[in-house]
């Protein structure tokens, strides 16, 4: 039961200029947000992973890389439309 107190919904952009959002507990955004504090001060090429669950009852994975502004320009468009078009 302790793990539902830490539910995460993360959805993204489906095209350009939409909304993307983050939706979850104050433990499981402490949680990421530590995650994420993590990952900021690792260096490039390294990651960091966290567990977290949705309300599906569902596990899954985030992986954070921390990447160089140059990376970020030549990385894919992170818009689902996107993928759902390939």
């Amino acid at each position: 039961e302790d793990a539902r107190k830490e539910l995460l919904h993360i959805y993204p952009q489906t095209h350009e200029h939409s909304q993307a959002g983050i939706w979850g507990s104050p433990k499981a955004l402490m949680r990421l947000s530590a995650a994420l504090a993590e990952a900021a001060a690792g260096e490039q090429g390294s990651s960091v992973t966290i567990s977290m669950m949705g309300a599906d009852g569902e596990g899954y994975p985030i992986k954070i890389f921390p990447m160089s502004d140059r990376q970020m320009d030549v990385s894919p468009s992170p818009y689902v439309d996107t993928y759902r078009s390939e």
